[in-house]
């Protein structure tokens, strides 16, 4: 999704919102892997488990991003896309796909290890 698509959508707060839980969600259970947690909170729902907080954390890393990164971030964890598909859809090479997903990901874990 290009800049141009990011303008097109029709309830912007709720897709961020949206970005923000998916991202909370996949945090949490990326807590739960690493603690061993994912066994005993396997029946929970998600969303129960999310700590609002951490998603507004994880929203203001998401939406700090320069717009590049952002989109790239956007377009891979969010849209399902394949770098090669981000990088045909952006007019990229899959290399710069590549360094911007990674750059987004560091920029995010940098805020969030700020908090």
């Amino acid at each position: 999704m290009c800049s141009s698509d990011l303008r097109a959508i029709e309830h912007p707060k709720a897709f961020l919102l949206r970005i923000a839980v998916n991202a909370g969600v996949d945090r949490q259970r990326y807590v739960q892997r690493r603690s061993g947690a994912g066994l005993a909170l396997a029946h929970e729902d998600p969303d129960d488990a999310v700590d609002y907080d951490d998603l507004l954390i994880i929203k203001e890393a998401i939406l700090g991003l320069p717009p590049i990164l952002r989109d790239v971030f956007v377009l891979s964890r969010f849209e399902g896309l394949t770098y090669g598909e981000i990088a045909e859809r952006l007019g990229i090479s899959v290399k710069t796909v590549e360094w911007r997903m990674s750059r987004a990901i560091a920029l995010c874990a940098a805020r969030l290890a700020e908090r």
